[in-house]
C-alpha cells in the first residue's frame, strides 16, 4: 500500500527531472490578480443551461444514494471526447430526447437517464451483473442511436468492478468505504479514502500518484454537496467530514493544463509544442503525460495558496481553471472580441497577445481510463 509521502516524493520527482514542461511562476502570480475577481463571479452558473449544463447533478438530498451515485457517476468521468468525421477533436456530444449534452455533463445525463428506465445503478448486485449490450443502451445517443463514448468495454469494466468490490468488500454499500476510512483520505493503516479506493478499485480508481478521479471525482463530488444548500443526512455529513484536507489534490485532467499552457504558467517545450499543435495521442504512462500532470498539480496549488489557504479555496480553483478550458479556451481565437468571447485573462494570456501559436494547441489527447 502507497502513503501520502510516496504520493508526494513521486509528483515531486517528476517535476525534478521534467524535460517536457516547467512552470512559469511570474506568469502564475499575474493570474493569480486576475482569478480572485473571476472566481468571485460565479460567470460559469451562466452555462448551466448551456449545452454545456456545466456542474449538473441529478441529486436532490445528501444522503447514502448520493454517495452512492457520486462513485458510480465520477468512475465514468474519463476520455470524454470524440473525434468527428473530419478528424477534430470535440468534447463528446450526447442527446437525450432532444436535450443536447456537451461533455462531462453527458456521462451524468446517460446515468440519469438510465435509472429513470430502470436501469438500478446504484445497485452493487446489478453493476457486477451488467452485461456489455446495457452500457452500450445506457450511453446511447437518442439522435444518431449510437453509444459513440470510446472504450464501453473500458466503462463495463469499472461498472463491474464497483459492484463486485462492494460486494465482496464493504457489505454492498458505498457507506461502509466511508465508514472504514474513518475521515481520512491517508492513513498511516493504509486505509484512508484515496489509498481504499485506489487499492479496492484499481480499474477505477488506480492512478498513482495522480489520483484524478478520486481527488477531483469522488471527494470534490462529496464535497461539493456538502457545501450546497441541499438538505442533509446527518450520516452524509458525518461520513464526509475529512481530517486531512490538506492532502488533497487537484485534477490533473486535459482541460486544466490547456488553460494553463495557454496563459503561459506551464511552459512546453518544443516536441511537447507540437505534440499538442498537431493533436497527435500521448503515451498513456509516459513521461511527457506524467509531466504535464505534475506539472498541473503544482500549479493548482500554487495558485491556491497564493489566493488564499490551501486547500480552502482548492475547490474554486479547480472549478474556474476547468471551466475557463472547457468554456472559454477552446472557443478562443486571436482577436476575438470581448463581444463574442470575454474572458478576464485575455490582457494576461501569452496565446492571445505574444505567443499565438499557443492557441493552436489542444488538450493533451491520451486514450486513457484515468480522465
Amino acid at each position: 500500500m502507497f502513503s501520502l509521502q510516496d504520493v508526494q516524493r513521486r509528483i515531486a520527482a517528476i517535476i525534478d527531472t521534467a524535460r517536457y514542461v516547467g512552470i512559469n511562476y511570474q506568469k502564475l502570480g499575474h493570474a493569480v490578480l486576475f482569478m480572485e475577481d473571476s472566481i468571485e463571479s460565479q460567470w460559469w452558473r451562466a452555462h448551466r443551461h448551456t449545452a454545456e449544463h456545466y456542474q449538473l447533478s441529478p441529486i436532490k438530498r445528501a444522503d447514502d444514494d448520493a454517495i452512492m451515485f457520486t462513485l458510480v457517476n465520477m468512475a465514468q468521468m474519463w476520455q470524454i471526447w470524440e473525434r468527428t468525421a473530419d478528424s477534430d477533436v470535440r468534447p463528446w456530444h450526447f442527446y437525450w430526447k432532444k436535450e443536447l449534452f456537451i461533455g462531462a455533463s453527458g456521462i451524468t445525463a446517460a446515468h440519469m437517464r438510465a435509472l429513470k428506465n430502470g436501469c438500478d445503478l446504484l445497485n452493487p448486485d446489478y453493476l457486477s451483473n451488467l452485461q456489455l449490450s446495457s452500457v452500450e443502451n445506457i450511453y446511447r445517443d437518442d439522435h444518431t442511436g449510437v453509444a459513440s463514448i470510446p472504450n464501453l468495454r473500458g466503462r463495463l469494466a469499472k461498472f463491474n468492478e464497483i459492484g463486485r468490490v462492494l460486494s465482496n468488500e464493504f457489505d454492498n454499500a458505498a457507506t461502509k468505504l466511508l465508514e472504514r476510512a474513518r475521515g481520512f483520505l491517508y492513513r498511516d493503516d493504509g486505509h484512508g479514502l484515496i489509498q481504499l479506493l485506489a487499492y479496492h478499485f484499481p480499474i477505477s480508481f488506480g492512478d498513482f500518484p495522480f489520483f484524478k478521479l478520486a481527488n477531483a471525482g469522488v471527494v470534490f463530488g462529496l464535497l461539493g454537496l456538502r457545501d450546497s444548500d441541499l438538505p442533509s443526512t446527518h450520516e452524509f455529513v458525518r461520513l464526509t467530514t475529512f481530517n486531512d484536507l490538506a492532502n488533497l489534490e487537484g485534477g490533473a485532467d486535459y482541460y486544466r493544463p490547456l488553460f494553463l499552457l495557454r496563459l503561459g504558467i506551464l511552459e512546453p517545450n518544443h516536441s511537447l509544442r507540437k505534440t499538442l499543435v498537431n493533436s497527435t495521442p500521448i503515451e498513456r504512462d509516459g513521461k511527457m503525460e506524467h509531466e504535464i500532470r505534475a506539472g498541473t498539480l503544482v500549479a493548482l496549488r500554487k495558485l491556491t495558496e497564493r489566493i488564499g489557504s490551501f486547500p480552502v479555496y482548492l475547490f474554486n480553483v479547480e472549478v474556474e481553471t476547468h471551466a475557463q478550458a472547457f468554456l472559454r479556451c477552446r472557443h478562443c481565437r486571436v482577436g476575438i472580441s470581448d463581444k463574442d468571447l470575454f474572458c478576464s485573462y485575455k490582457p494576461i494570456c501569452a496565446a492571445y497577445n505574444t505567443n499565438h501559436e499557443l492557441m493552436k494547441i489542444g488538450w493533451p489527447l491520451v486514450e486513457t481510463t484515468s480522465y
